[in-house]
């Protein structure tokens, strides 16, 4: 097998999603041999699906977003916000914005086009700031 990726200046990460059920033949692991020294470029990331919840997760990034949360809450956020943070942060962990730069979030919330981007951004922030503190 043969896999390429091509890096372009400026723009914006990339996502490659592959799906390996189990009991079917797919191999949970194609990709990670196609890396060849991109491990500062290329990240893998493994997800699980809640059948019943219809929800992907992933034990790394539910540690940090339950962090994000914590002080949220210790900070006196209403309920509302929290709401709304916690809803940014379920839709983050498969789009995989949280793995950008701090410098990029602060851009992109910047030239965000509504307010819904914007805080969808910054919920990303709060995890990319709170991710930190984590060792993968």
């Amino acid at each position: 097998m043969y896999g390429e990726i091509r890096i372009f200046v400026n723009c914006r990460t990339a996502c490659f999603y592959y799906l390996c059920v189990d009991g079917t033949t797919e191999e949970s692991d194609i990709f990670r041999d196609c890396s060849n020294g991109l491990e500062n470029q290329v990240s893998f990331m493994d997800l699980n699906y809640d059948s019943s919840s219809g929800e992907f997760s992933n034990y790394y990034y539910s540690r940090i977003a339950g962090s994000v949360i914590t002080r949220a809450r210790e900070s006196g956020w209403n309920g509302a916000a929290i709401s709304e943070l916690s809803r940014h942060l379920r839709k983050g962990v498969i789009a995989c914005d949280w793995l950008m730069a701090e410098k990029e979030c602060e851009e992109i919330i910047g030239r965000a086009k509504d307010k819904s981007e914007r805080n969808y951004y910054t919920a990303m922030l709060y995890f990319i700031r709170e991710r930190g503190k984590y060792a993968l």
